[in-house]
């Protein structure tokens, strides 16, 4: 019978196996609840200190707004506890006076095994819109609308979003924002999305191909949030954590951090996200 884990776990080669390489925490909350290994003691919290301060926010408040926004590597071994950090992470940052944080599991939301660099761009929107929606923020779907738009245009993705998909463009003006209804609020990016089909290829390669403009579309959509967000009093500034990203192909993490950098570092938000040890592209472990 498999070994039932207490909470905290008390038993010294029990608390062992879950620092193990191999050992599997899965991605819930009520699993986080039950089982986790306190390493408060022997972590410093200077580096969380570090990075609330690269991200412009000093005792609980943000009280910066840089030019350019940090994207901040976490690393570490692989059961060393990433995840449970960055829910705590967001925990503490989540307030009026700090930030409105979009946390993403990768592994939960994608099929991440087929993940391409160009996906984090799909990924990201979609989550926004989700916690924004999720959290009643109000926000203009015609500045999400017209990202998608162009991709939305082409006869054989239509097609296939009508026919195969089963999502109605009955109106022109619909036509955009039923990509992130579809693939966001309604969950499907794990399913259909990132799959071998005409839409997944056609987004990929128009993002690939000419990025700048679907940025600077983003970028504007990002500030009319942030402002939404600072009136109604959700949160200063915007920060997305990405987790799970070292579960991906090597060559997503090394695409979007060394290769075709311009992807990750032309969103105007700040972003947290995760990488194995091993990458040696780390910034904070």
């Amino acid at each position: 019978m498999p070994y039932e884990y207490q909470f905290p776990e008390k038993e010294p080669f029990r608390a062992k196996e879950v620092t193990e390489p191999e050992f599997y925490m899965q991605s819930r909350e009520d699993w986080f609840a039950k089982l986790w290994v306190d390493f408060s003691k022997v972590r410093k919290d200077s580096r969380f200190d570090r990075m609330k301060f690269d991200l412009g926010m000093i005792k609980g408040e943000v009280k910066n707004f840089p030019n350019d926004y940090v994207k901040i590597i976490f690393s570490g071994h692989r059961g060393c506890g990433k995840s449970v950090e960055l829910r705590r992470f967001v925990k503490e940052v989540n307030k009026p006076e700090g930030f409105f944080p979009v946390m993403i599991d990768l592994e939960q939301e994608t099929s991440i095994e087929q993940l391409a660099p160009e996906d984090i761009f799909i990924v990201i929107i979609s989550m926004l819109i989700k916690e924004l929606t999720a959290r009643k923020v109000p926000f203009e779907k015609d500045d999400f609308s017209d990202i998608s738009k162009e991709w939305m245009s082409d006869a054989e993705v239509q097609n296939e979003i009508k026919n195969t998909f089963g999502v109605e463009a009955e109106a022109k003006a619909n036509i955009g924002w039923n990509f992130w209804k579809f693939f966001g609020l309604e969950g499907n990016l794990k399913g259909v999305y990132a799959r071998n089909n005409t839409t997944t290829k056609t987004v990929r390669q128009k993002i690939k191909n000419n990025p700048k403009p679907l940025l600077i579309k983003l970028n504007a959509a990002l500030t009319s949030v942030r402002n939404t967000l600072r009136g109604k009093g959700f949160g200063r500034d915007l920060v997305f954590i990405i987790d799970g990203l070292e579960k991906a192909n090597s060559a997503v993490y090394e695409a979007l951090f060394v290769k075709d950098v311009q992807m990750i570092t032309g969103i105007q938000a700040h972003i947290i996200t995760t990488v194995p040890m091993k990458s040696r592209i780390s910034l904070y472990s």
